[in-house]
């Protein structure tokens, strides 16, 4: 999910792993959003009015051969009317990650599809490519974006997550992004966010966000950029979930 950040991977279908007996489990969520803003970009096209809604669904698929099988469907709705706001987008991503000591690896791939636009020039498949750790407390994890039928700058991110127990019922998420476009040596954004997990019990999660980016050269110009003029954001929202 985008507000905070997503994880994405290439997968397996559903018989396959019914066949190996491995218990689904995962999550639906909805969700309303001040602003979409993505790699530090305002998809509402610059006007700041344009709030976007969401739904989603995470599956966790089990286990093959110590390697964890997740896959997802994300949709998002612009609710503005600026001539470069987008109207609907369907993402589909599916992951693979396997623990090597201290180090967690992961592939993946995600298609993005805009069903009332037919879809962008610049990109609609990525592969990814990842490494995590826990330091100190600390979810530290480093991603590579391989836009495979389009250019995407060589993106690349850097994600610092930490959750803290506030309450029995309560939680406070903090995240930090640093994002570099690798063919272009430029900074693409970096940012932070927050946001307050409240459990209603062991199914019902409510979570208000806000968060912070920051354009760099990369936002602001890259092929990437829908306006060549980003701009640091500060946005937030509330996003609500159901697990099972």
């Amino acid at each position: 999910m985008r507000p905070i950040h997503i994880s994405v991977i290439a997968g397996l279908s559903v018989v396959m792993f019914g066949a190996a007996q491995a218990e689904i489990e995962g999550s639906v969520h909805v969700g309303l959003n001040s602003e979409y803003i993505w790699r530090g970009i305002d998809q509402g096209g610059g006007n700041n009015s344009d709030s976007m809604t969401e739904a989603g669904i995470d599956l966790n698929l089990g286990a093959i051969a110590g390697w964890e099988f997740e896959a997802g469907i994300w949709y998002a709705s612009g609710n503005g009317s600026s001539a470069n706001s987008f109207q609907d987008e369907v993402d589909y991503y599916a992951s693979a990650s396997r623990a090597f000591g201290c180090l967690t690896a992961s592939i993946g791939y995600i298609y993005y599809d805009f069903p009332s636009v037919g879809g962008p020039d610049v990109l609609n498949q990525e592969m990814t490519f990842g490494v995590s750790a826990d330091v100190v407390g600390c979810s530290v994890g480093l991603t590579y974006y391989w836009d495979i039928d389009g250019d995407n700058d060589g993106y690349t991110e850097l994600t610092l997550d930490r959750s803290f127990e506030l309450c029995s019922k309560t939680s406070l998420d903090l995240g930090a992004t640093v994002s570099y476009d690798l063919e272009e040596t430029d900074l693409h954004h970096y940012g932070l966010s927050a946001a307050v997990n409240y459990a209603f019990n062991d199914v019902l999660t409510i979570s208000p966000y806000v968060s912070a980016t920051f354009a760099g050269d990369g936002a602001e110009n890259g092929v990437l950029s829908i306006s060549g003029n980003e701009d640091d954001e500060l946005f937030g929202g509330v996003i609500v979930s159901a697990a099972f």
